[in-house]
């Protein structure tokens, strides 16, 4: 059950390596009360992670008012979140050096979303990208992450990493991309290197 699992991660919400992120994330609640933002996992690293992952929109699994986690997380129950877990394994992507968050970042009891809430969600990134202490790169995951991409580079990623999302969507019509995931993310290996 998803509370089971997750009850541990409510406990530890306000941590100090992502205490800032999910006090951010309770602004926004308050601000959009329509909307459900899933809190960020302290089991990832918080303000302490050298990568952003940008994911495109939580789904019904990340809101605790559709009964699911109340965070973006990898451990959620879903195809995408477990697709994630193994994908960032096969990098070789330490979990203390990642966090995840979407370029939309509130449930809004669709799938769906139009191009406003793509430019509504890029003016909500600066306060998490600020936040992150020692940020090395960005992976903007999906086309609607992949959006942000001028907006990141105004911020200092000179080389955001574009990649597919790993969705069953993207399993199922794009199956070769889907595999090619893993490579994409294990770039960002190179990119830290580089700088």
């Amino acid at each position: 059950m998803v509370t089971d699992i997750f009850s541990s991660k409510f406990d530890r919400l306000y941590e100090s390596h992502i205490a800032p992120l999910n006090r951010y994330v309770d602004e926004l609640r308050r601000e959009t009360p329509h909307h459900d933002f899933p809190y960020f996992d302290p089991d990832d690293g918080g303000i302490d992670a050298k990568y952003l992952f940008l994911f495109e929109k939580p789904g019904p699994k990340a809101s605790k008012e559709n009964g699911g986690s109340g965070f973006i997380s990898r451990d959620n129950p879903d195809n995408t979140a477990r697709a994630t877990k193994e994908f960032m394994i096969e990098a070789r992507i330490s979990r203390k050096d990642v966090v995840l968050w979407n370029v939309i970042p509130g449930w809004d009891g669709q799938i769906k979303y139009r191009a406003a809430d793509i430019r509504d969600g890029i003016t909500k990134l600066e306060p998490i990208i600020s936040k992150m202490k020692d940020r090395r790169n960005i992976v903007l995951v999906g086309k609607a992450a992949g959006r942000a991409l001028p907006f990141v580079r105004g911020l200092g990623f000179s080389n955001p990493i574009l990649s597919p999302h790993p969705s069953p969507i993207v399993k199922a019509f794009s199956p070769d991309a889907w595999k090619s995931i893993p490579s994409f993310w294990a770039q960002v290996h190179l990119e830290s290197e580089a700088s």
